[in-house]
């Protein structure tokens, strides 16, 4: 008599007894599919999403209709939220002529990611602040007074989905809420300091050196001797980089290559992830080609926000009009509007005479 183990175990039982490996999980079955397509498909010049190696997903950012400190980047399915505030705190005793600028990322829970990536956040964080601080915003130029007040800037990133490449659209929506900021006005009297509200003076922008526009690109592993079939069909060699990967994408490359372009076509930043080695040559055509999508991205930045300023304005002026005519300013007691008359004085005069 053979005693079989329980139902819940049998599976396993009979994975041992054949030298299987036990079944996946429905998740992870799909995510490995997924990445053999995905490196088949880059063997042979082509994409899972049918893009092209240079082609970036559809980009959008979205201002909220009154706030200047809040935007939303899309770019396919990632969506990334970007917050800033600003507001006088005291300095550092050790650096008392600096200013804070500090960021802070979290992300959503959701039933795709399963659970919070806390090493992949502190990368993200580590990644944002060796790009901004001292380089983007200059700490020092954020001291008021020194010693008395400073001015600190905290901006916090919220992953919202996470569908690959969310570095570059933290990055993005940092860029782009740190452009569009505004602080209040300050006068400074002796040791005084009066900050001003919006309807008193207009805020004024942060002072930001240059605007850099993050650009990633998955790097696949070596080709195997043998092509897959259809590689002859296809016409096309295997791709040496990809921009703007997805999260099969991502987790199918052999490591992820990420440059930072500013306007003037500097290089800012340059990193690797862990992983292969990248040639020189690779190196050299993802900076040139992050150049040449760089100044789309910063066309659809400047875009949204000159629509955003546009929508604002014309929100106010609506509320303020609203209100006008709500409490009956520059209006008779039968409602109908006051003349205006610029010789009513002169007219009184001659009238007593």
């Amino acid at each position: 008599m053979c005693l079989l183990p329980p139902s819940s175990s049998l599976l396993q039982y009979l994975c041992n007894m054949y030298n299987r490996p036990a079944a996946l999980a429905p998740e992870e079955v799909l995510l490995q599919r997924g990445i053999e397509f995905a490196r088949k498909a880059w063997w042979v010049g082509l994409r899972a999403d049918q893009r092209a190696a240079q082609q970036l997903r559809e980009i959008r950012f979205e201002f909220p209709q009154l706030s200047r400190d809040v935007v939303e980047v899309f770019c396919g399915e990632t969506v990334v939220v970007a917050k800033a505030l600003c507001e006088l705190v005291e300095p550092s005793p050790l650096r008392p002529k600096h200013g804070f600028l500090t960021f802070q990322c979290r992300q959503l829970f959701t039933a795709r990611d399963g659970a919070a990536k806390p090493k992949e956040l502190r990368r993200l964080g580590g990644f944002l602040e060796r790009l901004f601080r001292d380089h983007v915003v200059e700490t020092e130029g954020l001291c008021v007074l020194p010693g008395r007040r400073v001015w600190s800037v905290q901006v916090s990133v919220t992953v919202v989905n996470d569908d690959g490449n969310v570095r570059d659209a933290a990055q993005w929506a940092t860029m782009a809420v740190l452009r569009h900021l505004r602080r209040p006005e300050l006068t400074i009297r002796g040791d005084q300091i009066v900050v001003h509200p919006p309807h008193e003076r207009d805020p004024v922008p942060l002072a930001l050196h240059y605007c850099p526009v993050s650009c990633s690109f998955a790097v696949p592993p070596p080709a195997p001797a043998a092509l897959p079939t259809g590689a002859a069909a296809a016409g096309a060699g295997p791709l040496r980089m990809l921009v703007d990967p997805t999260a099969t994408e991502t987790a199918a490359a052999a490591c992820v290559v990420v440059t930072a372009i500013n306007a003037e076509g500097m290089v800012c930043a340059l990193e690797r992830t862990e992983g292969c080695d990248v040639p020189w040559e690779t190196v050299q055509e993802c900076i040139a080609v992050a150049t040449t999508l760089t100044p789309a991205i910063a066309a659809l930045m400047e875009e949204a926000m000159r629509e955003h300023e546009a929508r604002r304005k014309e929100t106010l002026r609506s509320q303020f009009l609203w209100a006008q005519k709500r409490l009956g300013v520059g209006r008779k007691d039968d409602g109908e509007p006051k003349a205006t008359d610029d010789n009513a004085p002169a007219k009184a005069m001659k009238t007593e005479s």
